[in-house]
């Protein structure tokens, strides 16, 4: 049987806490250690923490940031000080179902497999059911380098190996592909690390009542309707385009000290990531570079030579899908061509 820690991120969650800290107490695997990172709350959590901590049989690790880090920095913070074979996220305001870690953790025992996420119902602040979040792959097992770059399942839902950790030495220097301005939060960093070296498990089964309320750190938006799809089909905001590339750059860094971070039975995965990251980063600069030029005969040059090296193959292939490749050609090449021819 694995070893499993459960690492919590809190700040200022004394309103749902109590319920949260039951719900692990109830699972039908109890964890070896819960490690709680507190990021200077002021109100009631660490008083609820150290009460539970006297309640239960498992080893409780509470420790009190000295500044306030941030969500990212907090959850990275709590799984490098994780000692379990495995390690599964934890909000302070969610509840989890009783066979959570149990069905999570079996998937570990094939050898191949580094992380582990799960569908979970949604709910609002008095429990009652709004909707199910299934953040689906193709396959229920997926192996090293099958799944889109972009892809990641909600933090609370991953259980990860904890070699993966070996890499967070590297993390303050990623880059978000939503925001670019802030490190990867903890899901998109520990998908990449796992999508890239083993095999991802998605389990069905809805493992935790994944709480919405006005104070909760990440809004969970839904399906916003045709206009809004209409909108980004037709939209060209490079300062995406632009993260994705910085963040392709600095993943395929981190995969080149792969074997001295983490050991060599990840080598064969991580060089065949290392060679995908280079090109993914590769295909977004000369995007860039097509959108910037005014030339039409570089533009539309620029266009074809990323049809010809597979930059618009399926995203599941590492492309960016053919929506983007009609996108590019309208906004990329013969929009301004059209502007320039104009004037």
């Amino acid at each position: 049987m694995q070893k499993i820690s459960i690492a919590m991120a809190t700040y200022n969650g004394s309103r749902f806490l109590q319920e949260q800290l039951e719900s692990l107490a109830k699972q039908t695997v109890l964890p070896a250690e819960l490690v709680i990172t507190d990021d200077g709350s002021t109100d009631d959590t660490e008083s609820i923490i150290l009460a539970f901590a006297k309640s239960v049989s498992f080893p409780v690790r509470f420790i009190k940031n000295n500044h306030n880090m941030g969500y990212r920095e907090n959850f990275i913070q709590a799984a490098g000080l994780c000692a379990g074979d495995v390690i599964a996220f934890c909000d302070q305001d969610d509840i989890w179902l009783p066979d959570k870690l149990e069905k999570c953790t079996e998937e570990f025992d094939d050898p191949s497999v580094v992380l582990v996420y799960h569908a979970a119902r949604i709910v609002d602040e008095k429990l009652h059911t709004i909707g199910q979040l299934a953040i689906a792959p193709p396959r229920k097992y997926n192996p090293a380098n099958t799944l889109s770059p972009t892809f990641y399942g909600y933090g609370f839902t991953l259980v990860i190996r904890r070699e993966l950790t070996g890499a967070n030495a590297r993390w303050k220097g990623s880059v978000d592909f939503h925001t670019g301005n802030d490190p990867e939060a903890h899901d998109q960093w520990f998908f990449f690390l796992a999508s890239s070296l083993g095999s991802i498990v998605y389990l069905e089964d809805e493992l935790v009542l994944y709480r919405r309320h006005q104070t909760t750190t990440t809004q969970h938006t839904g399906p916003r309707g045709w206009i809004h799809g209409l909108k980004i089909f037709l939209s060209s905001d490079l300062r995406l385009i632009d993260y994705k590339r910085r963040c392709a750059e600095h993943r395929a860094k981190v995969l080149i000290d792969v074997e001295d971070l983490m050991g060599h039975r990840y080598h064969d995965n991580a060089e065949l990531a290392y060679q995908g990251y280079r090109k993914l980063a590769s295909a977004c600069a000369l995007r860039l570079e097509m959108y910037a030029s005014y030339n039409p005969f570089f533009k539309l040059m620029t266009f074809i030579q990323l049809v010809m090296g597979g930059a618009y193959r399926p995203r599941s292939e590492w492309g960016a899908d053919k929506r983007t490749l009609i996108r590019d050609f309208v906004r990329g090449v013969c929009w301004k061509i059209r502007l320039v021819n104009s004037e």
